[in-house]
C-alpha cells in the first residue's frame, strides 16, 4: 500500500503578536511570484515558530497538547474576543510555562480585529 501523496501548505501572510502582517520577507516566493490570490480562506493556529518543539502538557490526567489546552483554557474564560485579543492570550498562557509563542497564519492577510469565530 502507497501512501497519498501530500501537497505542501503555502500560508504566505503571517500576523506578528501586534496584528500587523510581517513584511514580504515572511512571504514564500512561490505566494509572492503567484499572480492570483489562493481560491480558498485558510486560517491557521500554530502552536510554536517553525524552529520551536511543541510542548505536550497534562490536564484532568490525560495528556493533551499545550496549545490545545491553551486554546480551550482561553474561550471558557472569554467567547467573545478578537483574533488578536486570543492570538495575545494563548501566548500569555504558553510563553511563560512552555516556552513557545502561538502564530497566527492565512491565505489571506487577516483582520486581527475581528471577533474569533469557528
Amino acid at each position: 500500500m502507497h501512501p497519498l501523496p501530500t501537497l505542501p501548505l503555502d500560508l504566505p501572510y503571517i500576523h506578528s503578536a501586534h496584528g500587523r502582517l510581517r513584511n514580504i520577507n515572511h512571504v514564500s516566493k512561490r505566494a509572492r511570484g503567484r499572480k492570483i490570490a489562493p481560491k480558498g480562506d485558510v486560517l491557521c493556529f500554530a502552536a510554536c515558530r517553525d524552529d520551536e518543539k511543541s510542548a505536550d502538557t497534562f490536564h484532568g490526567g490525560v495528556a493533551v497538547g499545550a496549545m490545545s489546552y491553551a486554546l480551550i483554557k482561553s474561550l471558557e474564560q472569554n467567547q467573545r474576543q478578537t483574533y488578536e485579543e486570543l492570538l495575545t492570550h494563548l501566548r500569555d498562557i504558553l510563553i511563560p510555562k512552555y516556552g513557545q509563542k502561538a502564530q497566527i497564519s492565512g491565505s489571506h492577510p487577516l483582520e486581527l480585529d475581528r471577533e474569533f469565530s469557528l
